[in-house]
């Protein structure tokens, strides 16, 4: 599901969630993605915590102060937040920008998908994985 500024996959056999978010985004696209993720976490999981979540940046243009504000929001207070949250892509200032969205306990910021994948799916209840410390531990605060 999704439009050509985002895509939802469900992954049930995993409880995994894979986001990819697409170009600069506009106050009505972060209603529309979060409209759409929390009715796929409704049909993946049901309840807060039961799920996994995947978030690829990597082509996820750097976003107006309004639109980083929305999205803020929108994860501090989704009615059905993940067990954890892995957000991946970035570099310079869009690594600054993914950072600055980190509004919650168990989401962390990774380089790469598969050391994104490893964090969400090890068993460690360690907030901060050393994959993560090698970048600046992001600050605490999913989708």
């Amino acid at each position: 599901m999704g439009n050509e500024k985002f895509s939802i996959e469900i992954d049930a056999a995993r409880r995994l969630l894979r986001l990819r978010l697409i170009g600069f985004w506009s106050n009505d696209d972060v209603v529309a993605f979060a409209t759409a993720e929390q009715l796929a976490v409704a049909k993946l999981a049901g309840k807060t915590g039961e799920h996994l979540v995947l978030a690829d940046l990597s082509e996820f243009k750097l976003q107006s102060q309004e639109v980083v504000k929305s999205c803020q929001s929108f994860i501090a207070s989704a009615r059905l937040s993940s067990k954890r949250l892995a957000l991946v892509g970035g570099e310079g200032l869009a690594w600054i920008q993914i950072k600055r969205v980190m509004v919650r306990d168990r989401m962390q910021a990774f380089m790469n998908i598969a050391d994104a994948e490893e964090w969400l799916f090890s068993n460690s209840e360690c907030d901060t994985p050393k994959l993560a410390r090698s970048f600046g531990t992001p600050s605490r605060a999913g989708f």
